[in-house]
């Protein structure tokens, strides 16, 4: 997580606990160009989970519980590595 990132959750927590919300993180994840269809779907959704658990449990040590933090993930083996966060109040 980059420093510009964690301000973002630093703020995101914030928001939850102001309004007793929930979080929804989806995770993207991409392959690299080897191997077949299906190895690289699976290396992309490990990719997007490994993504998604990671601002988790930023979000976690920020103080957010972790029954309200859903997670999600979205493959695509042309996807870049990244996670959106959306508030849900």
């Amino acid at each position: 997580i980059l420093p510009a990132d964690r301000r973002e959750l630093v703020e995101i927590a914030k928001t939850v606990a102001t309004h007793n919300g929930r979080v929804r993180i989806v995770g993207y994840g991409g392959a690299p160009p080897r191997g077949d269809r299906e190895q690289r779907e699976f290396q992309s959704f490990n990719a997007a989970l490994d993504n998604a658990k990671a601002v988790g449990v930023e979000l976690a040590k920020l103080g957010v519980p972790p029954s309200r933090i859903d997670l999600e993930t979205k493959t695509s083996v042309n996807s870049a590595d990244k996670a959106e966060v959306f508030v849900e109040y």
